[in-house]
């Protein structure tokens, strides 16, 4: 609803989740974006690259077609090197399960040039 009380404040979180279940109950297609990607190999999959199809919610639309191979990308967000305590996602020595897919283990965390 909407109040004139100038002191009415809401949580953005709160917002954001609203505007999430809107969204959900929408007929239109999802798609997935990586904002700050993080490329990982996974290197006990010798498969050959696959698209994995994942159901959408909502009556009559065609399910997401995802590829999935050796190389993937990740959110940086997912991933922390020197992992804080109660730290749930992916770092060194740490189990992490993919969205749609399969759990990963990171054994190695190699930097590139620039320390990244």
């Amino acid at each position: 609803g909407v109040t004139k009380v100038p002191s009415a404040f809401i949580q953005f979180e709160l917002l954001e989740a609203c505007v999430r279940d809107s969204c959900k109950e929408e007929t239109q297609a999802k798609l997935l974006c990586v904002l700050r990607p993080l490329r990982v190999v996974i290197t006990n999959y010798d498969a050959a690259d696959q698209v994995l199809e994942v159901a959408q919610e909502g009556e009559g639309l065609p399910a997401r077609r995802l590829p999935f191979g050796r190389e993937i990308v990740i959110d940086r967000e997912d991933f922390m090197e020197v992992p804080e305590q109660g730290f749930k996602r992916l770092a060194p020595g740490m189990t992490a399960k993919l969205r749609f897919a399969y759990t990963i283990t990171c054994d190695e965390v190699i930097h590139d040039d620039h320390g990244e």
